[in-house]
């Protein structure tokens, strides 16, 4: 599990959000570490379909279902498990696309201290 650094909310980590030893935010769509270059949707600049993986981001089509479903699926893992994680990671495919979704009960990244010091 990770927390985005642009959001501050946690996600789980996959091999269909893992490049190397980034991985992809689901709620901000930002890989961490950074990578030097993401294609959209894993189409490489020969046109070919990566799938999931090598920097691979969903098209913007898929990228509004992917964030519908993060919605969707964080309100059942609150209702149902009440805590946990879930994320959702959708990718385009040459027909279509695909896509995977995870459940984790309990187990949070615990905030950061505040800091007390200054004051």
């Amino acid at each position: 599990m990770r927390r985005c650094k642009q959001t501050g909310r946690d996600y789980l980590l996959c091999d269909y959000n893992r490049d190397g030893d980034s991985y992809r935010s689901p709620w901000s769509n930002q890989f961490d570490p950074p990578l030097d270059e993401a294609t959209p949707g894993g189409v490489s600049a020969g046109g070919g379909n990566d799938g999931a993986g090598e920097g691979a981001v969903p098209g913007e089509r898929v990228r509004r279902m992917e964030v519908k479903a993060n919605e969707a699926f964080d309100v059942y893992r609150d209702l149902y498990y009440e805590g946990g994680a879930s994320s959702v990671y959708l990718w385009n495919l040459d027909d279509g696309f695909a896509g995977v979704v995870l459940l984790k009960k309990g187990g949070l990244i615990p905030p950061p201290p505040l800091d007390n010091a200054a004051g």
